[in-house]
């Protein structure tokens, strides 16, 4: 069973104060009118979230504390999100009256973005607005997912060929990797271990964690804060997780000149192992011509 440090220390990844992206002073200034989100549409993200959670307001014994939103857009075009918009959407969408400080419950929103290439030298951003709903024992009861789109000038950002749609639909399949697992086993409870909230470096990683949160909720997985097997997430660039290109694993497998490689990994082991015994890893190829 994870211990009460273990069990703390996840807790504190996923409440705890989230660290900034790239500072100010690190990038020249843009010209460009940047792809942001107006405060309307921001609250607007924060009402659908709250009408989402539905009949789970019934269930909930005691007050939900608005913990934070970890702010992973490490871009100061974009960075400006008015957590108060989203608080007062939520509200208004569940009909709740959420509180500050502690709470028999916490939610906490995940913002970033993923950015892509546009027509005529503009891009298009990807934010995502990622809410979790958790006890006080770091058992995630809730998640929800929820994207917004909008094109303008590149200014500082960074395209990128990897896609949102591309982390649901391998969140999907890893979820159904460890529910299978589980079945096995015969329990449907896990305790899925956080990752740091760190800025624009995160992004991938957590997206994926939220999604593959997301997905093994909508299959009947409950994600405890304190139980007997635990999954174990990661994503992010080949090169950035060290491991061997595929093109040079397979033989027959040919490097694609521009492409973009991606590896993404869902472990479900028994909480006092260290090896998994239901692995599931994925190699995610994308283009990175415009």
């Amino acid at each position: 069973m994870p211990s009460l440090r273990s069990l703390t220390i996840a807790t504190l990844l996923l409440l705890g104060a989230c660290a900034g992206g790239p500072r100010e002073g690190d990038r020249p200034p843009s010209f460009l009118p940047p792809p942001r989100l107006e405060d309307a549409e921001i609250e607007k993200v924060g009402r659908d979230a709250g009408a989402a959670l539905g009949t789970m307001t019934a269930v909930l014994q005691g007050p939900v504390c608005f913990a934070r939103v970890a702010n992973m857009i490490g871009y100061r075009e974009l960075k400006g999100i008015d957590a108060r918009q989203l608080r007062a959407g939520f509200e208004a969408g569940s009909q709740l009256e959420t509180v500050s400080g502690t709470g028999s419950f916490s939610l906490v929103v995940d913002a970033l973005v993923f950015v892509h290439r546009a027509a005529e030298g503009a891009v298009k951003v990807e934010y995502s607005f990622d809410f979790l709903l958790l006890d006080r024992i770091g058992g995630n009861l809730w998640t929800r997912c929820l994207t917004r789109t909008a094109e303008g000038g590149r200014g500082e950002l960074v395209p990128q060929s990897l896609k949102l749609h591309d982390l649901d639909l391998l969140a999907a399949q890893g979820a159904t990797s460890v529910r299978d697992g589980l079945a096995i086993v015969g329990t449907m409870a896990v305790h899925l271990v956080p990752h740091e909230r760190e800025g624009l470096a995160s992004s991938i990683v957590v997206a994926f964690e939220d999604r593959v949160r997301q997905a093994l909720l909508e299959r009947g997985v409950k994600l405890e804060g304190n139980a007997g097997y635990i999954v174990e997430v990661d994503a992010g660039p080949l090169d950035h997780l060290a491991r061997t290109p595929p093109w040079e694993q397979r033989p027959d497998a040919k490097q694609v000149t521009g492409a973009e490689y991606y590896e993404f990994v869902v472990n479900l082991s028994s909480a006092d192992a260290m090896v998994p015994f239901k692995p599931w890893r994925q190699i995610k190829t994308t283009s990175g011509s415009p």
